[in-house]
């Protein structure tokens, strides 16, 4: 069986939402050939991550091993920009969102983790006779780690980069922001990151992206480097979706799960169809918009519109909870900006619940419109597109006319197994190709 050195910095028991993909491929990956060494972080930045005991058991199947951080300096950092923000307003200055910390966190909070874990990773290549290096991303650090190693080692190095290392840039690229830098601590680190992006990746086989929109626009940064990029969706869970039976829910309840991202479309329609559902007489006390998690965005909007009544807040649950409750819904709300594919959209076509999809046009609405007969794609901008397909929902749930099914086409191309699989072919390409010494020679 062939041996690959996994360097994740999240993992359990950590509690973050990109340990999914990584725990799947730990999981799936020895039905393929592969024994996963698992490469972590000792001491984590807790003001990025949060620790669940509940996932200590996840440890137990594993060779797991765990590198030091020199150290976290976020919150020193990050506590002397908003003094330093205090100041400089009193002053009548214009002081930088996150000055020092993108001056000094290069790459980024992660970079402390850096020299230990290159060293320890040294270690295990040798001690394991390991084929070939994962790196996953966020935080990109631990990708300089996989290169630095599969440079010295001569390993081929696959990089899951997953979500855009220069998100800014990418934003403009696909239209979602006018600007991609906007003061100078933005600009040096755009230009660091631009820098390790490209060395990096030159010395990555294999660059791995979640959606098929984000490769294009990698494709057109590098395009020397066009080969190597390849896309393997995040998927879903399959533990937590074995039950397929589904039965009809007995309230309309349209449910939303995780963070709000309100600063990546300053959108407020969603709201704004809800204040002119609760004024009309035909729907109000019928309709409930149940929100799972903590959003000071949700709590001002629901002052704002006066929706309460209508809109409902269950605070944080544990992942297998909130899928829970999501799964007794009647219509999954998913919201998701170019060029990214939230989780959330790939657990609610798992789940066979209709999903209202404020996505525009793209990745995420082909998706939901191919494996998703029930669900409605609306304008994300638009209140009253929004209010007309919540509506047009609730009609056909009274007449139960929506369709709770899994389809079996989704089961079979985006289970942990199913990915594991493209995964597992795309690192025995790399030894076939033997790009890592190739790499190191060159």
């Amino acid at each position: 069986m062939k041996r690959i050195l996994m360097i994740s910095y999240y993992y359990p028991p950590l509690n973050d939402v990109g340990i999914l993909r990584t725990i799947g491929f730990v999981n799936h990956l020895p039905h393929f050939g592969w024994q996963p060494i698992i490469l972590t972080v000792k001491n984590p930045d807790l003001d990025f991550c949060s620790i669940d005991p509940n996932r200590t058991r996840t440890l137990t199947n594993h060779i797991v091993y765990r590198s030091r951080s020199l150290a976290n300096c976020y919150g020193i950092v990050g506590r002397f920009d908003g003094l330093m923000s205090r100041v400089a307003r009193l002053g009548g200055f214009a002081y930088g969102r996150e000055l020092l910390t993108n001056l000094i966190l290069v790459p980024d909070f992660a970079c402390g983790w850096i020299p230990l874990t290159v060293l320890k990773g040294l270690k295990l290549i040798s001690l394991h006779k390991i084929d070939a290096i994962f790196a996953t991303c966020k935080p990109n650090s631990s990708a300089i780690i996989g290169a630095i190693l599969s440079r010295l080692s001569g390993k081929p190095l696959v990089i899951d980069l997953r979500d855009p290392w220069r998100s800014g840039i990418v934003q403009r690229i696909v239209g979602n922001r006018g600007k991609a830098y906007t003061n100078f601590g933005e600009r040096w680190k755009g230009l660091i990151d631009g820098i390790l992006e490209r060395k990096t990746l030159r010395q990555a086989s294999r660059i791995v992206l979640t959606t098929q929109e984000t490769s294009e626009v990698y494709s057109k940064l590098y395009p020397l480097l066009r080969n190597r990029f390849g896309v393997i969706y995040n998927g879903y869970a399959d533990d937590f979706f074995a039950e397929d039976s589904r039965k009809y829910p007995d309230r309309f309840t349209i449910a939303y799960s995780g963070s709000y991202y309100h600063y990546l479309d300053n959108s407020e329609a969603l709201f704004q169809a809800l204040a002119n559902i609760k004024k009309d007489n035909k729907f109000n006390g019928n309709i409930r918009f149940l929100y799972v998690g903590k959003s000071a965005v949700i709590s001002k909007m629901m002052k704002k519109y006066n929706l309460s009544g209508l809109v409902h807040c269950v605070g944080y649950l544990g992942r297998k909870d909130a899928i829970e409750v999501m799964k007794s819904a009647s219509v999954i709300l998913v919201r998701n900006i170019k060029p990214y594919l939230s989780t959330k959209l790939f657990e609610g076509l798992a789940s066979g619940i209709p999903i209202l999809g404020l996505t525009g046009h793209g990745e995420a609405e082909s998706l939901i419109r191919q494996y998703s007969p029930s669900s409605i794609i609306a304008e994300d901008s638009n209140a009253i597109d929004i209010e007309e397909a919540i509506k047009n929902m609730y009609t056909k749930w009274t007449e139960k006319k929506l369709v709770y099914e899994v389809s079996s086409a989704f089961k079979e191309n985006f289970s942990k197994h199913r990915l594991t699989a493209k995964f597992a072919k795309l690192l025995d390409g790399c030894m076939d190709s033997n790009d890592g010494a190739a790499r190191l020679n060159g």
